[in-house]
């Protein structure tokens, strides 16, 4: 039977035999951080930093005694935790593990800031710097849900998964200074309305008190305003010059104050930079309200300030824009408001036969930030030259700042044609041959549309006699194998003008004579006239340029009357010749020129000079400049 000392010292060689180790699991570190906000924290501050996992851990400590294997009774026994060695400016020191995390996937470790520790950062010292115990690092405390070690490997020091971005600065005293500028937005290119927020972090926890303050109007009511509050601000400088605020937003009380930015239309910029090392400051944009005219002023009810714990005034001299600690040394953010250029290569409306070759011309791009963007271009075309139809080629780029442009090409597939009548020719006939598809509609100028018209070998658009000026002819088809019509006709435009006529309008001089001087002195289109020889010395001889009508008055109307009445066309260019040039376009100068484009086959033949019968004028005006030129009044 065994003695009850027996039993104790079986125990104690127990409690000292070492732990079997196994090899790692798959359970690997994914980060450490803390769950405390990025500041400066001084002497008895309690640090949580969380070492998470991939999978949960369940930790089970080292049993240790200090009497050793032949001890019986009386041992002191120690449970030894996992535990974390951080690293401070000039030492190290631990965190110890939290029992509250035991069988999650985070488990916590916390360090309280002892007199004289400082760290900027605080950070682990290494890779290796979490061990299963603090006795015995070879005995394995820490397992996955089966039982296996799991591997303890930090995060290397200063990279994303590890404790330093999160920024805890630990006792840091003397004269309160910014350290560094940065932000938390990844670099890359920002667009209008997107918000950018900058971190000023300090070596100490200061506390922001804005101004407050009203503004007195003897013109408003009420007179007095309601208390206006002005925080600190970020001057931050565009590529132009323009400066942009970032406002205040949050940080007091600790060592990190933030600012957000919002990128305006307009905004651009290849880094975005704050424009000196005084950019931090309380704009006071009140101050400018006071004017002895009006009587406008303001009062400040409290002043503003950002101080430390000690209620010590803060340096709010920045790092040196570019330099270490800038914002521009810490991130590559660009803002970039504006849509790339883009340019839709060759014509925009194009028009191609059936069955030709439509050739891709392409488009060209380019960015004020990203240069070009050619090669970005995306291009997205359904068009078939073996069907008639409108079809549309769309052009679009992107810039890194997702600002984007879109062009577009029309391409228009119409039927085969051939014989379409040249513009500006005296062939006042049409006869145009069809082809392609299964049939074809027709319209010329505003007459009736025709009715369907088999395409075949023959098919033809015939018309004679078609007046001086401009016409269009418009050309539906119908594909092979389809009931429905194009929705947009083939358009072709073009000019008949009149057939030169000798003694005017084409001919060259028209035959005037003294009297006919004498007309044109009387109304002031011939300015002199040599004494001895009757030579014309100068004439005025206007272009047409404006629609004449019922009402108009001027020398242009004076020369038309004076045409209309030298062509004597009709009876009421007769009746006009009794009246004279007047210069107003009355009832009897629009008959006369109603008379006279019937006559002359002018269309719209309405009483009024118009574009379409404007050239026609013109020619005669010039025949008469050149008569003017050669005739003697006393002939």
């Amino acid at each position: 039977m065994f003695k009850l000392k027996n039993i104790f010292w079986l125990a104690g060689c127990l409690l000292t035999l070492p732990l079997v180790t196994v090899a790692y699991s798959g359970t690997t570190v994914a980060s450490v951080s803390s769950s405390l906000a990025s500041g400066i924290y001084q002497v008895g501050q309690i640090i949580p930093i969380t070492v998470r996992f991939t999978a949960p851990v369940t930790v089970m400590p080292y049993l240790w005694n200090s009497c050793g294997v032949a001890s019986t009774i009386g041992c002191d026994e120690t449970r030894a935790y996992p535990q974390l060695t951080l690293a401070l400016d000039n030492d190290t020191t631990t965190a110890l593990f939290d029992v509250s995390s035991d069988g999650t996937q985070n488990l916590i470790f916390n360090y309280t800031v002892a007199t004289g520790q400082t760290a900027n950062p605080l950070d682990y010292a290494s890779t290796t710097s979490l061990t299963h115990n603090q006795i015995d690092p070879s005995q394995v405390t820490m397992r996955d849900g089966v039982g296996d070690p799991v591997n303890l490997t930090l995060p290397i020091p200063g990279t994303a998964s590890a404790l330093s971005p999160s920024l805890l600065t630990i006792g840091l005293t003397g004269t309160s200074t910014v350290l560094n500028v940065s932000a938390t937005q990844p670099n890359g290119t920002l667009k209008a309305d997107d918000t950018v927020t900058i971190k000023v972090f300090f070596n100490q926890n200061v506390v922001v008190t804005p101004y407050v303050w009203r503004s007195y109007n003897p013109t408003r009511r009420p007179r007095w305003s309601v208390a206006q509050y002005d925080y600190p601000a970020l001057a931050l400088r565009m590529d132009n010059g323009t400066t942009r605020y970032a406002t205040y937003v949050s940080g007091s009380g600790t060592g990190v104050l933030s600012f957000q930015y919002i990128v305006q239309s307009g905004d651009r910029t290849d880094d975005l930079t704050y424009g000196s090392t005084d950019a931090l400051s309380f704009r006071r944009e009140y101050l400018s309200i006071n004017n002895p005219t009006t009587g406008a002023f303001y009062v400040e009810d409290s002043v503003g300030s950002i101080k430390n714990s000690v209620a010590e005034d803060v340096s709010l001299i920045l790092p040196t824009p570019g330099a270490s600690g800038s914002l521009s040394y810490n991130k590559n953010i660009k803002t970039n408001t504006d849509a790339p250029s883009l340019v839709v290569n060759g014509v925009i409306e194009q028009q191609i036969p059936l069955g030709d070759t439509y050739v891709e011309a392409g488009a060209t791009a380019s960015d004020l930030v990203d240069g070009n963007l050619t090669s970005s271009v995306v291009v997205n075309s359904n068009v078939n030259t073996d069907r008639l139809g409108n079809y549309t080629v769309t052009y679009t780029v992107t810039n890194s700042a997702n600002n984007q442009t879109t062009g577009q090409r029309t391409v228009f597939v119409h039927n085969n044609l051939s014989g379409l009548p040249v513009n500006n020719t005296s062939n006042t006939g049409v006869n145009v041959t069809v082809g392609g598809g299964s049939a074809y509609l027709y319209q010329i100028d505003s007459g009736v549309i025709s009715s369907s018209q088999s395409i075949s070998a023959s098919s033809t658009i015939t018309s004679d006699n078609l007046s001086i000026g401009e016409h269009v002819l418009r050309i539906w088809g119908k594909n092979v194998g389809e009931d429905s019509w194009q929705v947009t006709p083939y358009i072709h435009l073009w000019t008949i003008k009149e057939a030169a006529v000798s003694g005017g309008g084409g001919g060259g001089p028209i035959s005037i004579n003294a009297s006919d001087v004498d007309l044109l002195s009387a109304g002031g289109m011939v300015t002199a006239v040599a004494s001895s020889s009757g030579q014309v010395l100068g004439a005025k001889v206007y272009k047409f340029n404006r629609i004449l009508r019922l009402g108009s008055k001027g020398d242009d109307v004076k020369l038309l009357q004076f045409l209309l009445i030298k062509q004597k066309v009709g009876k009421s260019a007769l009746a006009l010749s009794k009246v004279g040039m007047t210069g107003y376009y009355g009832q009897l100068t629009e008959q006369a020129m109603r008379d006279y484009a019937k006559t002359k086959k002018l269309k719209p033949a309405n009483g009024t000079l118009n574009k379409f019968i404007w050239p026609h004028f013109q020619k005669l005006g010039q025949d008469l400049n050149l008569s003017l030129s050669k005739i003697s009044s006393k002939s």
